[in-house]
Formats: structure tokens, C-alpha cells, sequence
């Protein structure tokens, strides 16, 4: 047969001795199996040698009972299925307003019999069930001939700044002869969203800024202090570069420059002196 060697065989049991092992191989292979039977089956029973028996004074030797004794071979390759997450289950990475997701969860290898498995979530980065995802630890039931059964999470939109999040969801205790496989984690990020990095712009009172040329005697109205605002998230070093658009450029000082806001920094200065000339001008600032 395919799973053990069916041929016919025999064994010698020695002079004097009373019994014998009758050895019978069994095949190996990768396929899931439910426990498997078969007979053995003692069919003859002879003299090898007459050397110790004088002829006629015994009789030959005969098959008495039990004559038959069974061999199972235990299910196994994983007959009741082994649970793991799908490729694209296992990894995954999403933006904030996608809605939900869905994680598949296979039974690979053999699919006999009802067996389940139980899922939990483990946050990281993100806040928890019920605030950045929504998820219910539960029992999954894979009815005989079941392959795959999905784990939907919600992902819950809001319009706060950001990193990413992540969470875990993961298969436990898995029941009735089924076993565990590899990955049984899915892991699942969020991505920064809602301007994470912040948004920057002119503060409201430097939208508009006189200046003079300086003077003798004065030169405090040459010099004007712009802010700058970073809106929204506040998360990592942000580095904004300034440059004038003039058509007079050259009696303005600096002409460009940079302004960096540390994380956490949410405004920033920097200044611009006029120049003495003779020349009447308009000049804008843009970031």
C-alpha cells in the first residue's frame, strides 16, 4: 500500500525459541492523514529443518488464534490543520481613513473535523481598542472542510496629529488536535496622519511689516521680526527655508535663510534689516 509495505513476508522463530518480532515499514509522506489501520495476518506456518525432528513422531507446526494483531498509524502532517496568518495578513500598513481592514487566518495542511482557534489584540503604538481600532478578542470556528476565516478591524478616523501606530492581533490555544503554524501575529500600522510634521505659515501679526531705512540716529524700524508658526502636529525636527521676492533685493539683508523647529516647538523668529539707499520699494516675504 502507500502508507506501509503489504508484500508477503516471513520471520524464523529457532530451535528452542518461542516467539519472534514481525517487522513491517511504514512509509512516510507529507500528506495530512486521520488515523489509519491495518491487519497483519499470520497466513502459513513450516519446518525449515528436519535435522532435530525424526519423521512422523511430532506434528508439523499449525496457525492457532489470535492469528491476526492490527498496526495503527496515529493521524498526523497536521490532519486537524495548522493555523497561521495569510502572507498579506501578516504585515500590514494603512492610512487612518480606510474603515476597516480584513486579516485572514488559514488552516493550512489537513482540514478534518470542527476545530477553532481564539484571537487577541496587543497594542504598541497605538492607543488601544476602541480609540485608534476597533477589535473583538473571540473564538474562530472552522467547520470541517473550512480553509480560511476573516478578522475585521475598524480603524477609527480622528484629526489628531499623528505617528504611526501600531497594534498586534494574535491566534491562541488553538483546539481538537489542531496546532499553531507560523506567523500567528499580524501586524498592523497606522500611518502618520492629520499633518503629523505640522503645517507652517506667517503668524498673524507679521502677515504685514514696515520697515525703514536706518537712520543717523535710529535704526530700530530697519529691522523687522517675522514669526513663523508650525500648525497642526509637532512631531520631529522641521526645517523651513525663507527667501525674499523683490525686485530691490539688494538693500534688504539677509536675503534667505532657514528657520528650524525642534520637536515640540510650535513658533520661531528670524529677522530682516533694511539697507540705507536712495531708492523707493516694495518688497514681499514668502516662506
Amino acid at each position: 500500500g502507500n502508507d506501509f509495505d503489504g508484500s508477503l513476508q516471513s520471520v524464523v522463530i529457532a530451535n528452542g525459541a518461542t516467539s519472534v518480532n514481525a517487522a513491517v515499514r511504514i512509509f512516510d509522506d507529507s500528506l495530512p492523514e486521520l488515523p489509519e489501520y491495518f491487519l497483519v495476518n499470520l497466513t502459513r506456518a513450516e519446518f525449515i529443518t528436519s535435522s532435530v525432528v525424526t519423521p512422523g513422531t511430532v506434528s508439523p507446526p499449525s496457525i492457532g488464534t489470535p492469528s491476526s494483531a492490527q498496526v495503527m498509524i496515529p493521524g498526523n502532517d497536521g490532519t486537524r490543520g495548522v493555523f497561521v496568518f495569510t502572507a498579506n495578513s501578516s504585515m500590514v500598513s494603512v492610512n487612518e481613513d480606510v474603515g476597516s481592514i480584513n486579516l485572514i487566518v488559514e488552516r493550512t495542511q489537513g482540514l478534518f473535523g470542527a476545530v477553532t482557534v481564539f484571537f487577541y489584540d496587543q497594542f504598541e503604538g497605538a492607543t488601544g481598542s476602541g480609540v485608534d481600532y476597533q477589535v473583538t478578542p473571540q473564538v474562530l470556528i472552522f467547520a470541517n472542510g473550512v480553509r480560511f476565516r476573516t478578522i475585521q478591524v475598524s480603524i477609527i478616523a480622528d484629526d489628531v496629529p499623528e505617528e504611526d501606530e501600531s497594534f498586534n492581533i494574535t491566534l491562541i490555544t488553538p483546539t481538537n488536535g489542531a496546532t499553531l503554524g507560523s506567523p500567528i501575529t499580524a501586524s498592523v500600522t497606522i500611518q502618520a496622519n492629520d499633518d503629523t510634521n505640522g503645517i507652517v505659515r506667517f503668524a498673524n501679526d507679521s502677515l504685514s511689516t514696515n520697515l525703514r531705512e536706518p537712520t543717523a540716529t535710529s535704526s530700530q524700524q530697519s529691522i523687522a521680526v517675522l514669526k513663523v508658526e508650525r500648525k497642526r502636529g509637532t512631531f520631529g525636527t522641521l526645517r523651513v527655508t525663507w527667501q525674499l521676492e523683490s525686485s530691490g533685493i539688494s538693500d534688504l539683508s539677509p536675503q534667505t535663510g532657514v528657520v528650524v523647529f525642534p520637536p515640540g516647538v510650535t513658533e520661531q523668529t528670524f529677522q530682516i534689516s533694511a539697507l540705507m539707499d536712495s531708492i523707493p520699494e516694495f518688497t514681499r516675504l514668502t516662506v
